[in-house]
């Protein structure tokens, strides 16, 4: 689905999410995740929900939607410059990786040097970076 769009979001479709800053001629930064439509019902207290701060079920009689999120790999931290983040902005990071490592690690189990990977990629930012 595109800005351009007038296409209706449906339960079943699968969009991108994909915030990035460029700067022209110079370089641009893209994060991409791919999202699943869902339907929220009366079981909207979803672990996987992107951003479902408000865990409250829709009013009766209405469909609300949501998204589960399906890429499921680190964010590189390598270019950050974490005195430039908000501690919102950490926690965010730091609660994304923690959930790809919840569900990535179980599946590496027979892999040590995959699962060494992982858990250096999920490592949380100040752990990484310090407290800068």
């Amino acid at each position: 689905v595109s800005s351009n769009s007038m296409e209706p979001l449906r339960p079943g479709m699968i969009v991108s999410n994909e915030p990035g800053y460029y700067e022209p001629g110079a370089y641009g930064v893209r994060i991409e995740n791919l999202l699943l439509v869902e339907t929220l019902d009366d079981d909207a207290a979803s672990d996987d929900s992107v951003d479902n701060d408000d865990q409250r079920p829709p009013p009766a009689g209405k469909q609300y939607l949501k998204f589960r999120k399906l890429t499921q790999i680190p964010i590189d931290t390598s270019c950050l410059r974490v005195e430039l983040l908000e501690e919102s902005e950490i926690a965010w990071l730091d609660a994304y990786h923690r959930e790809v490592h919840e569900r990535l690690a179980p599946l590496l189990a027979d892999d040590p040097g995959a699962l060494e990977w992982l858990e250096a990629k999920c490592r949380p930012v100040r752990e990484v970076w310090g407290s800068e």
